[in-house]
């Protein structure tokens, strides 16, 4: 018997009120009423009509189906006043529809299974995932219609927790995980949805999916260590001069064990956007060593760059948008690199669009900062907030490259 649109749609809102996620409610009457059958009371006659047949014929197929109208005259058109279901498990079986409270039950068995092997932190995150989807709610964004993409998650970071000092491209580390090289790719919002809850990052941050990963040492490529000035490159097996590389040299951070200067440097200058990099290096000529951070620098490049500041004398810079981005680019180096980060051309420059700041989230960014360029950066903006400032944004890509010497 092929369905009928509209006493489909029918049934499917009756049989919402008996077949939940919590238990299966045996047997029900639902009266059809204007505020939640609109649809039906409102359909032509020859919908309403056809409607009636269909449900007239299941009925007759489901006995436990009763189909109740309103009394009427010789010649009116009859409508509906009830649908009494006296067996909802046979209805569901002759609708071919499941029984959710049971699917419900399957899907939590299959993900509890699965979270025995798992990092304690995802088994600490999903602990009340069994009360939470019997009462129809999603826990860390996973509703139980995400069942199959939060199993992918967990073995995915069930995988990664296994693995020492990663560094690793999507395509293996998805082979690696799941035998297949585009599963990592395909399914990046549910993995990463997952490896935020680790604890690894700060929540403040709207990191990209790619940055979360870049954490855990795994990337599309594997990630340059882009670098102007006079260092030595420590590699696994040999090790490279910088001297003469001009404008810059770039070294897969999969090869880099350590940077050292081979000469002393006025300033060591970390720069947030490629762009800006690439002009500071070919116009900018002076003793300094330039870093690019790839926005927000992934785990392999902060290991080398934190014992190379902190083995050096020289300040350390870092020059980055002005926005809430850059800002938080801003806090995670001051974060990684022992408080020894100088905001560098990051307030008070020329906007470049007219998308305005919301100076307080600036301020709440870096906030915790102990470092006291920063802490004198934080009271500038608030000074700015007091007063009603309006800031907007700034790209670093607007402005020209200048040399902190330039400053001193």
């Amino acid at each position: 018997m092929d369905a009928n649109p509209l006493a489909h749609s029918l049934l499917l809102q009756c049989l919402k009120r008996l077949n939940k996620t919590s238990a299966l409610v045996c047997e029900g009457k639902i009266n059809i009423t204007p505020r939640s059958h609109n649809d039906y009371l409102t359909a032509s006659t020859p919908d309403r009509l056809a409607a009636h047949d269909y449900l007239n014929a299941l009925a007759r197929q489901v006995p436990q189906l009763q189909i109740c109208y309103h009394a009427e005259g010789f010649d009116e058109i009859p409508i509906l006043k009830s649908i009494v279901i006296g067996n909802t498990r046979a209805v569901l079986k002759a609708l071919n529809i499941d029984v959710l409270a049971e699917v419900i039950e399957a899907d939590i068995q299959l993900l509890q299974t699965q979270l025995q092997t798992a990092p304690s932190w995802l088994q600490d995150a999903f602990r009340e995932l069994a009360d939470t989807w019997r009462n129809s709610k999603s826990i860390h964004r996973f509703s139980n219609n995400r069942k199959d993409a939060l199993l992918l998650g967990i073995r995915f970071a069930s995988w990664l927790a296994a693995q020492d000092n990663l560094n690793i491209d999507f395509r293996t580390a998805s082979v690696k995980a799941f035998g297949d090289s585009k599963t990592l790719e395909n399914n990046l919002p549910a993995i990463t949805d997952v490896l935020i809850l680790s604890g690894r990052h700060d929540l403040s941050i709207a990191y990209s999916h790619a940055e979360i990963l870049a954490e855990w040492g795994v990337s599309k490529f594997s990630p340059l260590l882009r670098i102007r000035g006079k260092c030595r490159l420590e590699l696994r097996n040999s090790a490279i001069s910088t001297l003469g590389a001009t404008p810059y040299i770039a070294m897969p951070l999969e090869q880099l064990t350590a940077i050292s200067l081979a000469s002393p440097s006025p300033y060591i200058l970390l720069i947030e956007n490629l762009s800006s990099f690439e002009r500071y290096c070919r116009e900018i000529d002076d003793d300094g060593v330039i870093i690019y951070t790839s926005g927000f620098p992934p785990r392999q490049w902060i290991a080398p760059v934190q014992r190379l500041i902190a083995a050096v004398q020289c300040p350390v810079y870092h020059w980055g948008d002005i926005d809430l981005g850059g800002y938080q680019i801003l806090a995670h180096l001051d974060r990684q690199l022992d408080g020894k980060v100088i905001p560098f051309r990051m307030f008070n420059e020329p906007a470049s669009n007219e998308n305005r700041i919301d100076l307080k989230a600036l301020t709440d960014t870096i906030a915790a900062a102990s470092n006291s360029h920063i802490s004198h950066l934080h009271k500038l903006i608030s000074e700015a907030l007091k007063q009603n400032k309006v800031v907007c944004s700034v790209e670093q890509e607007s402005l020209d490259p200048v040399s902190p010497l330039h400053f001193a």
